[in-house]
């Protein structure tokens, strides 16, 4: 079955057989410093390396929770096979664009050249278009890459208020109780999910 972080990880079955998730660009986290700063009045820098750590811990934490990338990053999601179906679900949201679909054949040949696709970033899919196939005649394995990217921007500024408290209330807990919330679950011990309800990517 795996891990629970795993199988949050691992997309529907109505996406292909999955092989694999990576995030291949983590998002700039130290936009947040001043910020989580501000939140704990903090006003020197003799603790921001420690904090940053707090931070990037939290931001992962309320990303795993809410199914949702805070800020701008890029991830690659590997299949062995296209669906059954007319669409492929991506795991993590909010949807911004695709970067690059890639399939390869028998012979291990990479190719870009299909595009007979559409976005739909409301419900964070990409769809084939009307009266268009999957591409056949595939290697076996890890045979289709889709690489994309998603987040609400670059800045504190472009993050919904919500998402961004529930990092200022996890950071700070990190912060003040240090080794003792290390042993704690998150959505236990922070009184988050409630908070994060309304941004939760469910899946249906």
């Amino acid at each position: 079955m795996g891990s629970p972080l795993e199988q949050l990880k691992r997309p529907s079955p109505k996406a292909g057989r999955f092989a694999g998730l990576e995030q291949t660009t983590a998002p700039d986290n130290s936009v947040l410093l001043d910020t989580v700063k501000a939140h704990l009045r903090l006003t020197t820098t003799a603790e921001d390396v420690i904090l940053q750590l707090y931070i990037d811990g939290a931001v992962r934490a309320v990303e795993q929770l809410a199914r949702r990338s805070l800020l701008d990053q890029a991830w690659t999601l590997t299949l062995d096979s296209f669906p059954a179906d007319d669409y492929i679900e991506l795991y993590m949201g909010p949807l911004v664009s695709v970067t690059t679909l890639t399939t390869y054949d028998d012979n291990n040949t990479p190719s870009t050249a299909f595009s007979a696709y559409a976005l739909d970033t409301a419900g964070e899919r990409l769809l084939l278009d009307d009266g268009a196939t999957w591409p056949t005649d595939l290697r076996s394995r890890a045979s289709v890459k889709l690489e994309y990217a998603t987040g609400y921007g670059a800045t504190v500024a472009d993050l919904p208020g919500t998402l961004l408290r529930a990092v200022l209330m996890m950071a700070g807990d990190f912060y003040a109780n240090r080794d003792v919330s290390c042993s704690m679950s998150a959505e236990t011990a922070y009184g988050v999910s409630t908070l994060l309800g309304t941004e939760r990517r469910w899946r249906l």
